[in-house]
């Protein structure tokens, strides 16, 4: 049985963002930059409120679907901005010295020094699990959570999250869409 302890996990961490971040192409960091960026992803949110109004019969049915998607993302991002990230002070690896010289930076993304859990891989997979209960389309549900892992793989091909960061913002949004 193999044993791991803590510095050979981190170490790990370190090594899968340094391959994934190390696929230096500027084309596909093009695309990364602008997958990340939730600018573009508004026909997207609008195509989701056109999929809500139409599957809903009432003002009221709408509003609350709506407001059930947005207390997921809230809860979802507000709670790790505002309490894990402070409290946990994992740097992000474009700014934590032991590793930023050894990825490619886009630093110019960081709002916040602070790295554990995506925000992002929370936030989308939060709507995405919310939506994948309400909407029973299994094309959807494939392109939503499609959607999402990319949005999540982003983070971590720009240098702003490990990719644990991001496996555990996938988990805590999927619980936050499903409550």
């Amino acid at each position: 049985m193999v044993a791991l302890n803590i510095s050979d996990f981190i170490d790990l961490d370190r090594q899968l963002l340094i391959f994934i971040n190390g696929y230096d192409n500027i084309m596909v960091s093009g695309v990364m930059m602008t997958l990340t960026n939730g600018f573009y992803w508004f026909p997207l949110y609008l195509s989701l409120c056109y999929l809500i109004i139409k599957n809903n019969e009432t003002m009221g049915q709408i509003v609350l679907t709506i407001s059930g998607c947005i207390l997921a993302v809230a809860m979802a991002g507000g709670i790790d901005d505002l309490l894990i990230k402070p409290w946990i002070s994992r740097l992000r690896p474009c700014n934590d010295l032991d590793i930023k010289y050894c990825i490619n930076n886009f630093i110019w993304m960081n709002k916040n020094q602070y790295s554990f859990f995506s925000a992002h891989a929370a936030n989308t997979f939060a709507i995405a699990t919310y939506l994948a209960f309400l909407i029973r389309s299994r094309l959807l549900n494939i392109a939503l959570f499609l959607w999402a892992f990319l949005n999540g793989i982003t983070r971590i091909y720009l240098g702003v999250h490990y990719p644990t960061d991001v496996f555990v913002g996938m988990i805590w949004g999927v619980l936050c869409g499903i409550a």
